[in-house]
């Protein structure tokens, strides 16, 4: 039973007076058929499957590994046997609310795990909450979900952004399907009238090296060995007051989705090392890790303010060329050849010489700048949306406490 109302409507519970964590089901990586049922593991989504075994919504909870994460499905999901999985319940609380409740919850410092890492069901159900009436569940659920629907409209709209350019991208210089050059004589016709030539490429983690037809005064460089690109080395210099302090673990994709570390010029971790400017691209160089981040026009005012880890490689791009460089960086292409040439013994990660050997096709530069041209806008209108979800995140994250908690109602 409840405890004492705290305030009208409000009662003090333990977690495991209303909820019921259920464990997730065995479905290895080789057992899972293409589909597009998420499957969560404790980090939220690891692959996908042909069918559901829980009904959506539904909550998701970390067990083993990432231990208390907390995921959200609309959708029918299968959650793998490292997870839990909690079940709406209408007669019990609103699912939504609950979801931004654990999140409040610090689940995490409830490991009871020796040698790995796991939450115990009598752990969590012993965890005492406030928990309100079911209409006031509903209120604070919608206020909080509005943030939500927010930021997913603006993933929406930097998503499409990016497909038209990638779609673009692979039409001009993957098919080499490529308009006319203004500025070019030869290529005058576009791709229909040029001269296509034999080129050497290793340009595939499958294929070592094959024999390709590309246009004629096209070339095969080394990515640090176009002119307009050059590798970012000079570390961060004394600053008075604070920056913010982005590790690799704040961005996932190419949006920094965390709250950086405010610090300190003499305070900063020791990674705290790279400064971020105008024109510049830095994409995670471990192994197996794509994320990328940029900063133009659009962002300067962000870039003087951050310091990002040694975790990132930086290169400094030629505004007309910075489109073209930007989604040559973010291609999945790119991110094989970088993984392909990383070194080391404890962690594999990119080395100035890893990452002269990756070389890509560099168009002639007319064809560049067109599509640089044409991309930018597009690139600054992504950077846009991913600071107006920084913004709403922020805010949602202020709120979520003081309404959970009943402060703001």
């Amino acid at each position: 039973m409840g405890k004492s109302g705290v305030k009208n409507n409000w009662e003090i519970k333990n977690l495991g007076e209303f909820i019921k964590l259920k464990y997730g089901f065995s479905l290895p990586e080789k057992d899972r058929v293409h589909g597009k049922i998420p499957v969560y593991g404790s980090s939220g989504i690891v692959g996908h499957h042909n069918t559901s075994s829980v009904k959506g919504p539904g909550i998701i909870v970390g067990r083993k590994g990432n231990v208390g994460a907390i995921s959200f499905s609309n959708d029918d999901f299968w959650p793998i046997d490292t997870a839990y999985y909690i079940e709406e319940n209408k007669g019990f609380y609103d699912i939504k609310f609950l979801f931004f409740l654990l999140r409040t919850l610090s689940l995490n410092t409830f490991d009871t795990a020796a040698a790995v890492p796991g939450l115990s069901r009598d752990s969590f159900y012993n965890i005492e909450t406030k928990i309100p009436s079911l209409p006031i569940q509903q209120k604070i659920a919608s206020i909080l979900s509005a943030y939500d629907d927010l930021i997913e409209v603006n993933e929406r709209r930097i998503k499409i952004l990016e497909d038209i350019a990638r779609l673009i991208y692979k039409e001009w210089f993957v098919k080499f399907h490529f308009p006319p050059a203004r500025r070019s004589h030869s290529e005058g016709g576009g791709y229909k009238k040029a001269k296509m030539v034999e080129s050497e490429l290793d340009l595939s983690a499958e294929v070592s090296t094959k024999v390709e037809m590309i246009p004629e005064r096209w070339e095969v460089r080394s990515v640090l060995d176009i002119e307009g690109v050059n590798l970012i080395k000079t570390k961060v210099k004394r600053y008075d007051g604070v920056k913010e302090y982005f590790a690799t673990a704040n961005v996932e994709g190419n949006n920094i989705i965390k709250d950086g570390e405010m610090v300190t010029y003499d305070e900063r971790p020791s990674r705290a090392q790279m400064q971020p400017e105008e024109n510049t691209i830095w994409f995670a160089k471990m192994r197996e890790t794509f994320k990328v981040i940029c900063f133009t026009s659009a962002n300067k005012e962000k870039a003087e303010n951050s310091i990002l880890s040694t975790g990132f490689a930086g290169l400094k791009v030629d505004k007309d060329i910075f489109g073209f460089m930007y989604f040559t960086v973010n291609s999945k292409k790119f991110h094989i050849l970088k993984d392909q040439y990383c070194t080391g013994a404890t962690q594999m990660t990119s080395t100035i010489e890893g990452l002269s050997l990756i070389k890509i096709i560099f168009p002639n530069k007319n064809i560049v700048r067109a599509y640089s041209e044409l991309t930018q806008p597009m690139i600054d209108q992504i950077i846009g949306f991913q600071q107006q979800n920084q913004l709403l995140r922020q805010t949602r994250d202020m709120l979520l406490p003081r309404l959970i908690s009943g402060e703001r109602m």
